[in-house]
C-alpha cells in the first residue's frame, strides 16, 4: 500500500535563527540561497521535522500511525521558497509563506518555481491513493483545477468555499466549524487532525475512513 500526502509549509519551524533564509533570498535565485544556505552551518533537518505549526504536527501522528502499519508514505510539502519539498530533502530555517503575498504575487512566484508542474508530478507518481491538505493561499497558487493524472482515490481536505477548485480527478472532503468540535481540533488545525485520523485507519483501510468522514459517521 502506498500513499501520496501532499501539505503546506507551516510559519512555526523547529529551528529559528536571527539570519534565517527570507522570501527575499529565494527571490534572488538558487546561487544566492546556496550562499545563505552556507552562511547557516549545521542547521539543516529534513523537511517534514522542520515544520511545527498545529497542522503539520497532527498530520505527522498520522503519518508515523500508518508508516508504522507497514503503509508506504509518500510525503510532499508545498514551501513557498523551496517549491515542493520531498519529506526527506534537507532545508535550512527560513521564514516564507504564500500568505505573505498578494493573490498575484503569490501566483507569479509559483511560476517562477514551477510550483503546478512539480505537484502534478508528485500526484503522477505510483500510489494507491492520495491525501491533499492545503488551505487557500496554497491553492490559488497549485493549480489542482488543472490536475488530470492523479491516483484514482484522490481526497482533498477542505472548506466549504473551496470545492470547486479541484480537477475531477480529485474528490473535494469539504470541512465545516462544526468539525472543529467533532474532532477537537481548532480551523488551523483540522485538516491535519482529519488527515491523521485517516492515516490512523487500521490496515491502510483510508477509504472506509474517508467516507466515515464524509458522512459524517
Amino acid at each position: 500500500m502506498r500513499i501520496s500526502v501532499i501539505t503546506s509549509c507551516t510559519d512555526t519551524k523547529a529551528v529559528r535563527l536571527p539570519n534565517q533564509l527570507t522570501l527575499a533570498d529565494f527571490m534572488q535565485g538558487r546561487e544566492h540561497v546556496a550562499m545563505r544556505e552556507n552562511e547557516i552551518a549545521g542547521q539543516s533537518l529534513p523537511a517534514e521535522y522542520m515544520y511545527r505549526g498545529e497542522q503539520h504536527v497532527r498530520l505527522m501522528r498520522g503519518v508515523h500511525a500508518a508508516r508504522q502499519s507497514g503503509v508506504e508514505v509518500r510525503l510532499w510539502i508545498v514551501s513557498a521558497g523551496y517549491g515542493l519539498l520531498s519529506a526527506d530533502t534537507p532545508i535550512k530555517p527560513y521564514n516564507a509563506t504564500f500568505g505573505d503575498l498578494s493573490a498575484e504575487d503569490a501566483r507569479q512566484w509559483a511560476v517562477q518555481l514551477n510550483l503546478a508542474q512539480q505537484v502534478q508530478e508528485a500526484l503522477a507518481e505510483p500510489a494507491d491513493c492520495a491525501l491533499i491538505l492545503l488551505g487557500n493561499a496554497y491553492l490559488n497558487v497549485c493549480g489542482l483545477d488543472k490536475v488530470k493524472e492523479a491516483p484514482k482515490a484522490t481526497w482533498a481536505l477542505c472548506g466549504t468555499g473551496a470545492v470547486k477548485r479541484f480537477s475531477n480527478a480529485i474528490r473535494p472532503i469539504p470541512l465545516t466549524k462544526q468539525d472543529t468540535r467533532r474532532f477537537r481540533a481548532g480551523l488551523v488545525g483540522l485538516k491535519g487532525e482529519v488527515a491523521a485520523q485517516i492515516l490512523e485507519e487500521p490496515h491502510g483501510r483510508f477509504d472506509a475512513a474517508v467516507e466515515r468522514i464524509s458522512q459524517r459517521i
